[in-house]
This record gives C-alpha cells, sequence and structure tokens, in this order.
C-alpha cells in the first residue's frame, strides 16, 4: 500500500515538474532571446562606426548594383560619402543608377557578367575594403526543381562569386584589412521549397562564412553573412510591416549593421522573428513557405 502511495506521488511530482517547466521555458527563451537581441544590436551598432571611418579612403565593391535592393544599398553608402565600385550586367542601367548618385563621390562601374567572366584582375588596382555581393540577386523567381539548370546556377551563384571573392581577398590580406559581406534572401537553413538550389546555396555561402571568419581573423579580414528574410519592392503589392520591411529600409539596415560577426540579421525585427522560426517545427515552415512560393510564382507568370 504505502509503495503504491509513494508510486502515485513520484509520478504526480514528475507531472508536475513537467508542467512547470513547460510554463516556464517559454518565458525565459523569451527572456533570454531579448537579453540576446540587446546585446547583439548594441555591439554591431558600435562596431558599424569603426567600420565606416576605415573605409573612408577605400572603394566598396557592389555587385548585381542595379537590381532594386542593389541600388538601395548604393544609396545608403552615397549618403556616408564613401567610394564606389559597381558591377552588373546592364551598362544603360548602371549609368542610370551612377546618375541618381551624389556626383561628388567616386563611383566606378562596369558592366560585365560575373559568371562569364574568369579574370578579375582589373579589380586589383583599386584599394578595396569592402565587398558586398548579392546571392542570386534579390528577385530570382521560385521554380521547381526539376525546371532548373544545375550547372548555370552553381557557375553564376556560388563559383563565380567566390572566384571574384577569393580575388579581392588576396589583397585585403595582404594589406591586413577588409571586409567581405554575402547577403541571403530567406532563412538559409530552412526548408524553402521552390527555391531549393538557391537555399543550397545560402547554407553553403553561411557555412563558409563562418569557417572564413575565423580563417581570416589573423589578417584583420572579416568575412561576414547577411540574412534577410521578406522585402517589399516597387512591384509588390504587399504591404510593408514591421516583420517585411521595404527595400529601402532593408538596405539601410544592412548598411547599419554589417562588419562585425560571421552572421547577422542586420533588421531587429526580422532577427525576432528568426529567433521564431527556430522554435517551430520545419515541417511546419515548409508547408507555409511552399505554398507562399506558389502563389509568388503564379503572380510572376501572370
Amino acid at each position: 500500500m504505502l509503495v503504491e502511495i509513494l508510486g502515485n506521488y513520484k509520478i504526480k511530482f514528475v507531472l508536475a515538474m513537467l508542467l512547470r517547466i513547460m510554463i516556464v521555458l517559454p518565458f525565459t527563451y523569451t527572456a533570454f532571446a531579448l537579453m540576446a537581441i540587446v546585446i547583439v544590436y548594441s555591439y554591431s551598432f558600435t562596431t558599424n562606426r569603426f567600420v565606416w571611418s576605415s573605409l573612408s579612403d577605400k572603394f566598396v565593391l557592389v555587385t548585381y548594383a542595379t537590381t532594386e535592393f542593389g541600388a538601395a544599398l548604393c544609396v545608403a553608402l552615397a549618403r556616408k560619402k564613401i567610394k564606389m565600385i559597381l558591377l552588373d550586367t546592364n551598362e544603360d542601367r548602371l549609368l542610370s543608377l551612377k546618375s541618381k548618385l551624389d556626383q561628388n563621390i567616386c563611383v566606378v562601374h562596369r558592366a560585365i557578367d560575373i559568371v562569364h567572366c574568369s579574370d578579375f584582375s582589373f579589380l586589383e588596382k583599386y584599394d578595396i575594403g569592402l565587398v558586398i555581393h548579392q546571392i542570386g540577386g534579390s528577385d530570382s523567381v521560385p521554380l521547381h526543381f526539376i525546371e532548373q539548370n544545375i550547372d548555370q546556377v552553381l557557375d553564376s551563384h556560388l563559383k563565380a562569386p567566390l572566384n571574384l571573392e577569393k580575388t579581392v581577398m588576396i589583397s585585403m590580406v595582404e594589406k591586413h584589412k577588409g571586409y567581405i559581406v554575402n547577403i541571403g534572401f530567406g532563412h538559409s537553413c530552412l526548408p524553402s521549397p521552390h527555391h531549393s538550389l538557391n537555399s543550397a546555396i545560402k547554407c553553403v555561402f553561411k557555412s563558409w562564412s563562418q569557417s572564413m571568419y575565423y580563417e581570416m581573423m589573423p589578417f584583420n579580414v572579416c568575412v561576414e553573412y547577411l540574412e534577410i528574410e521578406n522585402m517589399v519592392d516597387s512591384k509588390s503589392i504587399d504591404r510593408s510591416t514591421c516583420f517585411t520591411p521595404t527595400v529601402e529600409t532593408a538596405a539601410k539596415w544592412a548598411i547599419a549593421t554589417l562588419g562585425n560577426s560571421y552572421f547577422t540579421v542586420p533588421h531587429i525585427f526580422q532577427y525576432i522573428q528568426y529567433l521564431f522560426f527556430n522554435l517551430i517545427p520545419k515541417s511546419i515552415v515548409a508547408r507555409r513557405r511552399i505554398s507562399k512560393n506558389e502563389e509568388v510564382k503564379r503572380r510572376k507568370v501572370e
């Protein structure tokens, strides 16, 4: 009889403890998350000032500069009076973007297809302090994996950018100073149906940035991956929200937080969203994203 009573007591005790943990754990996680947000962004904003002071007499290289996000980055850089090198494929669009920037700033542009360029030695004559590369562009269309040209995607979004960054990195290592920032759109390590190859490439860049951050640390070169989830561009019918900023707002946050770690979510509300998504089962995230990407694909077709 006594054993049965003690057994029931232990079961009730365990159940009570589990209930307490289930109640307390979300609040504990939230408290730690808020502390992390305060620490991360305080550190980012503080160190970011030193980044731009060290780049006052150097060039910033921006790839895919004429995309809507790339142009917004250039406008934000122009406000800081930073010298720029703009790369993209269309000469007319580059000239149009250049005309919109402060004419007192030194802006060099070059119409070049990064994918088919095997020699980036033309960059060696410039003192480049920062490279900003958009992975896959900010306006990639959702596609089924079986519809994609694998070699073309890997060449354009992985091999070519790494070759370009390697060329610039050699000079940075010699000078013991520099920043390389790769910007990915959408969560890198969460399921992203219809963006499977692009999602995989973002994971590669995220992992590569983490490894290179520590590998380049002795040479005072920072390699960083910035993750931007969603943006509202001029073609979108959606309205901007605190979790879905405009392209201009996203660019400002990116400029204001880069240069301090191997991984950063620039926009503070998207960082909160990032922490929340890490708690959600991936199956739920995948279902949510596949319906969203199918809707985007349908709009693009129309």
